[in-house]
Parts: C-alpha cells; sequence; structure tokens
C-alpha cells in the first residue's frame, strides 16, 4: 500500500537553503503492478498516430549558476506577448528558432487534456487519441493511487537531446503527479543548488514523483544506450 504523500517536512541538505521534496527524499516511488512492454508498445503508437506539433513549456526558471546550461537561452516569458500576426504556438516555435527561449520538452500529446492549474481535477474527458493506449488507460484509473485523474501527458525529447533544469512554477501547493517512462530509464535528476550536484532517480524507480518545486532535469541519452 502506498502511503500518503506529505510534503510539509521538507527535505534538508546542508547549508540554509532546503529542497522541498516528497517525504523527506528527492523522489518518491510507487509499486504498481504493469506490463511495461504492453505500455510501451500502446504509447509508441500512439505517437506514430498523434500530431507531435503541440510543444508544451512551463513558466518556472533555471537554476542560477548551473553548468550545463551555460549559454542556453531563458525559458519563456509569459508575460511577453505574441509574435505579430502568429498564434502562441506560433510564436512559440518563432522564439525557439531564434534561439530565443529554451523549452523542457520537444512535443507533447494530452491523453486527457486539461489546464496545468487543474491538473489534478477530474473536469475533462480522455482524448479521442487515448483510443490508443486502453491498457495505459486502465493502469492510470484503476492501478495508481488517485483519487480522480485531472490530466495524462506523453511528454517527449528526441534521443541524445536534455530536459534542460527548471522549476515548473515558482511556488503553490504539492499535487500529485505519476510519471513513468515505459521501457528506458532516463536520468532523471533533482538539482541541490547548496552542494551543485545532481541526485539522479534510483533505476527502480518505473513509476515515481518529485516536486516540481525542486530544480529538475533529464541528461542526454545516446541513441545507442536505449536501443
Amino acid at each position: 500500500m502506498n502511503k500518503r504523500i506529505n510534503t510539509k517536512d521538507p527535505f534538508s541538505y546542508r547549508g540554509d537553503l532546503p529542497l522541498k521534496g516528497i517525504n523527506g527524499q528527492a523522489f518518491k516511488h510507487f509499486d504498481v503492478d504493469a506490463d511495461m512492454s504492453r505500455i510501451d508498445e500502446e504509447v509508441c503508437r500512439a505517437l506514430a498516430k498523434a500530431d507531435l506539433d503541440f510543444i508544451p513549456n512551463v513558466y518556472g526558471d533555471k537554476p542560477p549558476d548551473f553548468p550545463d546550461e551555460k549559454g542556453r537561452p531563458p525559458l519563456e516569458d509569459p508575460t511577453i506577448p505574441n509574435q505579430e500576426g502568429m498564434s502562441t504556438q506560433e510564436s512559440r516555435k518563432y522564439r525557439i528558432f531564434k534561439r530565443k527561449i529554451d523549452i523542457p520538452w520537444a512535443w507533447a500529446i494530452p491523453l486527457k487534456p486539461n489546464r496545468f492549474k487543474t491538473r489534478d481535477q477530474d473536469i475533462t474527458p480522455w482524448a479521442s487519441i487515448a483510443d490508443q493506449t486502453p491498457y495505459t488507460k486502465h493502469v492510470i484509473e484503476n492501478k495508481m493511487p488517485f483519487s480522480e485523474v485531472g490530466r495524462v501527458m506523453v511528454y517527449g525529447s528526441w534521443a541524445g537531446s536534455s530536459v534542460p533544469c527548471h522549476i515548473d512554477e515558482p511556488d503553490g501547493p504539492y499535487k500529485l503527479h505519476i510519471n513513468f517512462n515505459p521501457k528506458h530509464y532516463r536520468p532523471v535528476y533533482v538539482w541541490n543548488p547548496i552542494t551543485k550536484k545532481k541526485i539522479y532517480k534510483p533505476k527502480d524507480h518505473i513509476f515515481y514523483t518529485f516536486n516540481i518545486l525542486d530544480y529538475h532535469g533529464v541528461d542526454a541519452v545516446h541513441i545507442s544506450a536505449i536501443l
């Protein structure tokens, strides 16, 4: 049985800047009985059939003095208006191509769309693309410790690319989210701003969560390590 999530006790290191953490840890693991090969097959089929045109963004920030980010542009500033004659997505792509902004993910597919602020509330139906992932949907609805399922997203980046270190939002209450990578390990980490070191997700954490108010990212993985 998975224990209740508690973030009132901060995950602290030596120094005066604690991480938020989850139950005093950087990552929280969930035991979920699922056929990951079956989920991998469904997700890959959904990706093949879906429109990968949507580029997501976060409105947090990057950590100061983070060596991996040297030379990379900042994240998108939501207060800047769209480019003249362009939609939000078009403006985002334009600024990416102009190297004015950085993005955490190359594309995303909403299996169950919802706004970020209401991501923990079941107020929207599953999208039609989720018809390609019936087993994955079953696992999420019946085998994960959610009282309700608010938003389900497939986030993606191409092999060999990293996810820049960032926080998802400046502040706010923790809302339970569970991440999983269907078939391969990804070097997800939380950044410790005191020791200036990455804390990596253990390899046995298939289904896991972390506090999105902590700086986090994903190292690049060479394609030979994925195949």
